[in-house]
């Protein structure tokens, strides 16, 4: 009859084989060493206040290929990020530059936002990290995403409206607002309809804050508002309030300065508290008119201003000669 092994043989077995397979471990962990490092700081390549785009660089200190892939880390949610360039493999001793990019601009990591790169090593299956940085854009314009490029649903309530902007309505009874990209993927078309009842406007904003460092700079900048179609500015015969009105809103504390698209004048009206500068233009055509942002915000109180709001928005007043839809499809805001 065979002898079974004694108890104290297995024991021995095991613990050899234990100690073999953290050896084998150790081997194929220490012959994978990927060193991880992001350029800072970084440029705001898309013009949304956030990285869209990150330049990592990777170093094999290893003793095997390297096949990375990329995760960035800022939220919750760790998304994988496509490579635009750097080489697939990294042999040992070898650096690649990597260029980045989030697949969606909801994604991309938001100014001052902590965050890390986790690279992916595609043949031995192992993560290695960056360090933990704070994001530190460079290059972002005073109005993020201007030429409405980019849109994105907001979380929790699915609200799809330009990345970097907010939308605001006011609705009366029986009319309605539809807000959407004006050619499915940018650009913006605000489409009011006014069954003409009523005493209130309806209105659709879509805005942001301008950063108290960014006045001035939003001050020098020449900036025109384009788009493919809008409607007229009206008002009350002889009061110069407003009774249908589209273009950009740039508002502080109680004052308001709006330029509106008008078919026939161009003009300055003064109201307490507020400053309309109409603009000719022909708003059924596709069309641009410069903003005169130097002469709106010196009327809210120059460049000293801590809160500064930027607006493009469209109102309707309830007239019976106004029932109906009133589109405002804007392409952008261009810079030149």
């Amino acid at each position: 009859m065979a002898k079974r092994p004694s108890l104290t043989v297995l024991a021995i077995a095991a613990g050899c084989a234990v100690v073999l397979a953290s050896i084998g471990w150790y081997s194929v962990t220490r012959s994978v060493d990927l060193r991880v490092s992001v350029r800072s700081p970084v440029d705001d390549v898309d013009g949304v206040r956030a990285a869209t785009q990150l330049m990592v660089t990777v170093r094999n200190t290893g003793a095997v290929v390297a096949r990375p892939s990329f995760w960035v880390v800022w939220s919750p949610y760790p998304r994988m990020w496509t490579i635009e360039s750097g080489p697939a493999t990294l042999s040992p001793g070898a650096t690649g530059e990597y260029a980045i990019r989030s697949p969606l601009v909801s994604a991309a990591v938001p100014e001052g936002e902590l965050f890390i790169v986790k690279v992916f090593d595609q043949v031995s299956g192992i993560y290695f990290r960056s360090e933990t940085g704070r994001l530190n854009l460079t290059g972002s314009p005073p109005i993020a995403n201007p030429d409405l490029q980019y849109w994105s649903k907001v979380a929790p309530l699915g609200v799809f409206q330009p990345f970097g902007w907010s939308l605001a309505s006011k609705i009366e009874p029986g009319d309605s607002i539809s807000v959407g990209p004006s050619n499915g993927t940018h650009g913006a078309r605000i489409v009011i309809y006014q069954d003409g009842n009523g005493s209130e406007p309806t209105l659709q904003y879509m805005n942001q804050a301008v950063r108290a460092g960014d006045v001035p700079v939003l001050r020098t900048t020449s900036l025109a508002l384009c788009w493919r179609q809008a409607f007229d500015f009206v008002t009350l015969p002889g009061t110069g309030y407003p009774l249908a009105a589209a273009g950009i809103e740039l508002s502080s504390g109680t004052r308001l300065a709006w330029l509106v698209l008008s078919n026939s004048q161009n003009a300055t009206i003064d109201h307490p508290t507020m400053r309309i500068y109409s603009v000719m233009a022909q708003t059924a055509v596709p069309g641009c008119a410069a903003l005169p942002l130097a002469d709106m915000i010196d009327y809210l109180g120059g460049t000293s201003l801590e809160t500064l709001y930027f607006s493009c928005f469209a109102a309707i007043w309830p007239r019976p000669s106004l029932a109906g839809d009133h589109v405002f499809d804007i392409t952008g805001l261009a810079i030149f």
